[in-house]
């Protein structure tokens, strides 16, 4: 069994786990005649069982379907791609005193709309404190949610991943944390991404997320990896679509509504 078939079938064992835990809940908590005395006048408009219990598992299933299970098979997949991945890795580190706080600043200017992003633009107005700035280090200790430590020709991999509509504090706090591992003292390479696990847009040119358009440049952001690009960054061309179709499989095999 090659490297690809052992991550697809422990990814599939990640969706299939997911769903009979969520079925298992469900048959519990699915109440049809608590249903019709809080939904009295909806009830009988739609006078549908499946309606109402598909609302519910919906809800419920979103929220469940989120950070955690991409960060696991993100994990997997990376794992046994590149030998080692870790999930909530903490990087300790220091960092030029003056360079901490022109991040600072720069993440301030962007919250209250006093700048345009950009990453290359960001990165040379912080180079240019490289030899400038007083040589004073700080401690620097930053949690990434997906840490490889070898990735491509061996050198490090970090990546927060969240939400495709991410709130306007994790945008921040994100490309806070990117630049702030760019510019630590250990760092080398150039592999910190803010990513996504899909696009809800259909295509980076589409996407009109307006708290992540404050923080980065879309479409062009070199930080930004937006679904089929995470995955096949770190999983290889097609890794994307043998997700979908894992969890497809999954589903056919795990009704919840059934």
């Amino acid at each position: 069994m090659n490297s690809g078939e052992v991550w697809e079938k422990s990814v599939y064992n990640v969706f299939l786990d997911l769903l009979k835990s969520k079925k298992q809940k469900f048959m519990n908590i699915f109440d049809w005649d608590k249903t019709q005395r809080e939904n009295p006048f909806g009830v009988r408009l739609i006078n549908n069982q499946i309606f109402w219990k598909s609302a519910k598992i919906e809800r419920s299933f979103v929220t469940t379907l989120g950070q955690s299970t991409y960060e696991e098979i993100a994990r997997i997949i990376s794992k046994e791609t590149y030998g080692k991945a870790i999930k909530g890795h903490t990087y300790y580190s220091k960092i030029n005193q003056k360079i901490n706080q022109e991040i600072n600043v720069i993440i301030k200017e962007l919250n209250e709309g006093k700048r345009s992003p950009n990453w290359n633009e960001e990165i040379v107005r912080l180079n240019k404190l490289k030899t400038s700035a007083s040589k004073v280090l700080i401690k620097l200790k930053i949690t990434m949610d997906l840490y490889i430590p070898r990735f491509k020709n061996n050198i490090p991999f970090y990546a927060e991943i969240k939400s495709p509509k991410p709130n306007k504090d994790q945008c921040l706090q994100t490309k806070q944390k990117l630049l702030k591992v760019y510019f630590s003292e250990d760092w080398e390479g150039d592999y910190v991404f803010f990513a996504f696990p899909y696009n809800p847009y259909s295509s980076r040119n589409n996407y009109d997320h307006p708290h992540i358009k404050s923080v980065f440049k879309i479409p062009d952001s070199p930080k930004l990896l937006m679904g089929q690009e995470f995955w096949n960054f770190i999983g290889g061309n097609g890794c994307y679509l043998k997700l979908l179709e894992l969890a497809k499989k999954a589903g056919e095999k795990i009704n919840l509504l059934s």
